[in-house]
């Protein structure tokens, strides 16, 4: 075992990185889905069931998500900056 013990700085940013740019996709998908919604061909008790859990429950689960996946990106960008500060230091 070395004697390293922190963050790799460059995955660390580029995860977060990522991490940023799928919350930003799935918001964009949740969007797109809840716009498309209405447009769908689709009558009956099924039909509004979904349209309800997907107003009521669904796509609030996946913004939630979304920003849960951002404040996560977050951490991870303020771990790698304490690692290149500790470097510095040591």
């Amino acid at each position: 075992m070395s004697g390293f013990q922190g963050v790799q700085i460059d995955a660390a940013y580029q995860t977060a990185g990522l991490m940023k740019t799928y919350a930003d996709q799935l918001e964009t998908h949740v969007r797109e889905i809840t716009g498309d919604l209405p447009e769908c061909q689709w009558t009956g008790p099924d039909a509004e069931r979904f349209r309800g859990d997907w107003a009521g429950t669904f796509s609030v689960n996946l913004m939630n998500a979304a920003e849960e996946l951002r404040g996560h990106a977050a951490k991870l960008s303020k771990r790698a900056e304490r690692q290149v500060n500790a470097s510095r230091l040591g």
